[in-house]
């Protein structure tokens, strides 16, 4: 149970890191990469909780609980080597392929993180070239002299429009399927069972305000208001002048009536 402990809270702090909105390829492939080292290195000696139960087991007690030897023929220790041999194999497997490692070449090269200590001038330019092709952003000498002061100011601030945009494109591949489901949550929490007549534009538009709109305390909605009554619109429960003209003219006409019999 200790060797279990250790290797599943080291893999939901792994699972939550990558379900992040802000990550990226190249910082979810290093955090990849890291936990199969921090596996490979419990191979020798196991994590905190392991440790703590072959305390336990040499004392004899845990918290004041004796421990008994089961002598049950099922009972079999894990292989704490193997075990954590087949984790490390299992996040290695979900790694980029060889066949994929160009692009992510390509990517590492505009993020500072995974920029080596001294790099050559024209560092990361033909990797640039490549990456405007995977995303289809047209390579131009503007670009090339973006990416230049980009390098310049170690990666502190991105300036100019066509680097901008190749950096966004960069940020839309998607690391896992947090993203969809947290689009999936959002979708039925806007489309309830009291709301089923939206159509897919609506329904889009929500969707899209809900997920990258601005927070609800940061919006102003007073200006969207006035614009709303300066066209003559009012909210759904105002009957407005023409209903109330109809109605008077509905109870006059009672009322004349009423008279003549």
């Amino acid at each position: 149970m200790g060797l279990m402990y250790d290797a599943l809270e080291e893999l939901t702090d792994l699972s939550e890191s990558l379900q992040a909105e802000s990550i990226n390829l190249p910082k979810a492939h290093r955090m990849i990469v890291r936990q199969v080292e921090v596996f490979s290195a419990r191979k020798s000696e196991g994590g905190v909780h392991y440790q703590m139960a072959n305390q336990a087991v040499g004392d004899g007690s845990f918290k004041g609980v004796d421990i008994v030897q089961s002598t049950s023929k099922t009972d079999k220790q894990i292989d704490r080597c193997q075990f954590y041999q087949a984790l490390a194999d299992s996040l290695r497997s979900r790694l980029m392929p060889d066949s994929e490692q160009s692009l992510t070449e390509c990517v590492n090269v505009l993020f500072r993180n995974t920029w080596p200590a001294d790099f050559p001038p024209e560092y990361g330019e033909r990797e640039l070239k490549e990456a405007c092709s995977h995303f289809l952003v047209p390579y131009s000498g503007q670009l090339k002299h973006e990416y230049r002061d980009f390098k310049d100011c170690k990666g502190v601030a991105v300036n100019g429009p066509l680097l901008t945009k190749l950096m966004f494109a960069m940020h839309t591949l998607p690391v896992s399927t947090a993203e969809c489901e947290r689009g999936f949550s959002k979708m039925n929490l806007i489309c309830s069972p009291l709301r089923t007549s939206l159509s897919v534009v609506h329904m889009s538009s929500l969707l899209f305000i809900s997920m990258v709109g601005p927070l609800l305390e940061e919006w102003n909605p007073l200006t969207y208001v006035q614009s709303w009554l300066a066209k003559g619109r009012h909210a759904s429960t105002d009957q407005g002048k023409s209903r109330t003209q109809q109605s008077s003219e509905v109870s006059e006409g009672r009322k004349a009536l009423w008279k003549c019999l």
